[in-house]
Protein backbone atom coordinates (compact mmCIF):
# COMPACT_ATOMS: atom_id res chain seq x y z
CA UNK A 1 0.00 0.00 0.00
CA UNK A 2 2.69 2.87 0.81
CA UNK A 3 4.88 1.56 -1.88
CA UNK A 4 1.90 2.15 -4.52
CA UNK A 5 1.19 5.61 -2.66
CA UNK A 6 4.89 6.32 -3.40
CA UNK A 7 4.72 5.45 -6.96
CA UNK A 8 1.36 6.95 -7.57
CA UNK A 9 3.31 10.40 -5.92
CA UNK A 10 5.81 9.91 -8.66
CA UNK A 11 3.79 9.27 -11.21
CA UNK A 12 1.99 13.00 -10.30
CA UNK A 13 5.41 15.00 -9.72
CA UNK A 14 6.97 13.88 -13.23
CA UNK A 15 3.96 14.51 -14.95
CA UNK A 16 2.97 17.96 -13.47
CA UNK A 17 7.12 18.78 -13.56
CA UNK A 18 6.87 18.03 -17.47
CA UNK A 19 3.71 20.04 -17.88
CA UNK A 20 5.48 22.79 -16.38
CA UNK A 21 8.18 23.04 -18.75
CA UNK A 22 6.65 22.60 -21.77
CA UNK A 23 4.06 26.02 -20.73
CA UNK A 24 4.32 29.07 -22.60
CA UNK A 25 5.72 31.59 -20.72
CA UNK A 26 3.79 34.68 -22.28
CA UNK A 27 0.81 33.83 -20.46
CA UNK A 28 2.12 34.28 -17.20
CA UNK A 29 0.19 36.83 -15.18
CA UNK A 30 2.29 38.19 -12.29
CA UNK A 31 0.84 41.13 -9.72
CA UNK A 32 2.90 42.34 -6.50
CA UNK A 33 1.06 43.49 -3.62
CA UNK A 34 1.09 43.86 0.58
CA UNK A 35 4.55 42.19 0.29
CA UNK A 36 3.51 39.47 -1.63
CA UNK A 37 4.20 38.93 -5.43
CA UNK A 38 2.05 36.20 -6.97
CA UNK A 39 2.74 34.51 -10.98
CA UNK A 40 -0.60 32.58 -12.22
CA UNK A 41 -0.11 30.70 -15.85
CA UNK A 42 -2.45 28.93 -17.40
CA UNK A 43 -1.52 25.28 -18.69
CA UNK A 44 -3.02 24.35 -21.65
CA UNK A 45 -4.66 20.67 -21.76
CA UNK A 46 -4.69 18.55 -24.60
CA UNK A 47 -7.17 19.87 -27.70
CA UNK A 48 -10.55 17.71 -27.20
CA UNK A 49 -9.86 16.62 -23.76
CA UNK A 50 -12.55 17.19 -21.25
CA UNK A 51 -9.19 18.30 -18.34
CA UNK A 52 -10.83 21.11 -17.09
CA UNK A 53 -8.77 23.80 -15.74
CA UNK A 54 -5.01 23.69 -14.94
CA UNK A 55 -2.99 26.52 -13.59
CA UNK A 56 0.43 27.16 -12.39
CA UNK A 57 0.56 29.21 -8.76
CA UNK A 58 4.03 31.03 -7.68
CA UNK A 59 4.02 32.66 -4.43
CA UNK A 60 7.07 35.09 -3.70
CA UNK A 61 6.45 36.62 -0.13
CA UNK A 62 9.10 39.72 0.54
CA UNK A 63 12.11 38.61 2.52
CA UNK A 64 10.51 41.01 5.61
CA UNK A 65 7.17 39.48 5.12
CA UNK A 66 8.29 35.69 5.89
CA UNK A 67 10.69 36.69 8.58
CA UNK A 68 8.23 38.01 10.61
CA UNK A 69 6.44 34.32 10.86
CA UNK A 70 7.41 31.69 12.67
CA UNK A 71 8.68 28.15 12.07
CA UNK A 72 6.05 26.65 10.76
CA UNK A 73 5.13 28.79 7.88
CA UNK A 74 6.85 26.95 5.69
CA UNK A 75 5.07 23.40 6.36
CA UNK A 76 1.64 25.10 6.32
CA UNK A 77 2.79 26.61 2.26
CA UNK A 78 3.58 23.29 1.98
CA UNK A 79 0.99 21.22 3.27
CA UNK A 80 -2.64 23.51 4.28
CA UNK A 81 -3.25 24.64 1.09
CA UNK A 82 -6.75 22.77 -0.12
CA UNK A 83 -8.69 25.62 0.62
CA UNK A 84 -6.96 28.51 -0.36
CA UNK A 85 -7.35 28.81 -4.05
CA UNK A 86 -10.51 28.39 -5.80
CA UNK A 87 -12.46 30.01 -8.64
CA UNK A 88 -15.25 32.62 -8.17
CA UNK A 89 -18.06 33.75 -9.94
CA UNK A 90 -20.72 36.34 -8.16
CA UNK A 91 -21.01 34.38 -5.09
CA UNK A 92 -20.49 30.76 -6.16
CA UNK A 93 -17.33 29.29 -4.92
CA UNK A 94 -14.91 25.96 -6.96
CA UNK A 95 -12.17 24.99 -4.92
CA UNK A 96 -9.32 23.43 -6.41
CA UNK A 97 -9.68 19.51 -6.75
CA UNK A 98 -5.77 19.50 -6.94
CA UNK A 99 -3.70 21.70 -5.19
CA UNK A 100 -0.24 20.27 -5.65
CA UNK A 101 3.24 21.63 -4.01
CA UNK A 102 5.79 21.79 -6.04
CA UNK A 103 9.66 21.71 -5.31
CA UNK A 104 10.99 24.19 -7.64
CA UNK A 105 14.52 24.53 -6.00
CA UNK A 106 14.32 28.61 -5.77
CA UNK A 107 14.29 29.58 -2.15
CA UNK A 108 11.68 31.78 -0.52
CA UNK A 109 9.01 30.85 -3.00
CA UNK A 110 6.37 28.59 -3.17
CA UNK A 111 4.79 27.12 -6.50
CA UNK A 112 1.70 25.03 -7.31
CA UNK A 113 -0.16 22.77 -9.67
CA UNK A 114 -3.56 23.89 -9.49
CA UNK A 115 -6.66 21.89 -11.09
CA UNK A 116 -10.14 22.95 -11.32
CA UNK A 117 -13.41 20.94 -12.46
CA UNK A 118 -14.49 23.46 -14.53
CA UNK A 119 -15.14 23.55 -18.46
CA UNK A 120 -12.60 25.56 -20.94
CA UNK A 121 -15.22 26.75 -21.83
CA UNK A 122 -16.53 28.79 -18.93
CA UNK A 123 -13.41 30.33 -18.26
CA UNK A 124 -13.89 33.97 -18.67
CA UNK A 125 -16.97 34.08 -16.68
CA UNK A 126 -14.57 33.13 -13.55
CA UNK A 127 -11.87 34.91 -11.18
CA UNK A 128 -9.23 32.71 -9.55
CA UNK A 129 -8.81 34.05 -6.11
CA UNK A 130 -5.62 33.21 -3.64
CA UNK A 131 -7.27 33.65 -0.23
CA UNK A 132 -3.80 34.10 1.94
CA UNK A 133 -3.71 32.38 5.79
CA UNK A 134 -0.53 32.54 6.30
CA UNK A 135 1.08 35.46 5.11
CA UNK A 136 -0.92 38.78 5.29
CA UNK A 137 -4.48 37.32 5.48
CA UNK A 138 -5.16 39.33 2.40
CA UNK A 139 -7.24 38.43 -1.06
CA UNK A 140 -5.83 38.23 -4.21
CA UNK A 141 -8.00 38.40 -7.41
CA UNK A 142 -7.39 37.42 -10.78
CA UNK A 143 -10.07 37.88 -13.79
CA UNK A 144 -9.69 34.91 -15.74
CA UNK A 145 -11.25 36.20 -19.01
CA UNK A 146 -8.11 38.77 -19.14
CA UNK A 147 -6.11 36.20 -20.43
Amino acid sequence: MLRSRFILSLIVFTVTCSLFSCRNNSSVKAFKRDGLAIEIARIAGEPGAASGLNYSARLIPDKKLADTKDKELTSALWYRMDSCFYLQQGGKKVFASIIQPIANGVAGSYEYFLSFDISQAEESKWHLIYQDKYLNQKKYSLNLGDQ
